[in-house]
């Protein structure tokens, strides 16, 4: 994934997010199950009710992609995962 939106790699300053086990800041430490919160409304959650189950651990590094301007957005992270199958 690229982006240049620091908030998916910024921690975030509030808690009790409807989406706060994907979010997917920088040295996040990522396993288990993945589901939306029982907070979460209809729309958000239609389509993708499933929770998501990891069979691993992964730790979430962006690292720095790009730098074309210094403008707010101007700097770009890349998040990269070897998903492993198994």
């Amino acid at each position: 994934m690229i982006t240049n939106d620091h908030r998916y790699w910024d921690k975030p300053t509030r808690s009790q997010n409807v989406s706060e086990d994907f979010m997917l800041f920088d040295g996040r430490i990522v396993s288990g199950t993945l589901k939306w919160s029982e907070k979460a409304g209809e729309g958000t959650v239609d389509g993708r009710e499933k929770p998501i189950h990891l069979r691993d651990v992964y730790t979430l590094q962006w690292r720095d992609y790009s730098n074309p301007s210094t403008d707010k957005n101007g700097v770009f992270k890349a998040l990269v995962l070897n998903v492993k199958n198994g």
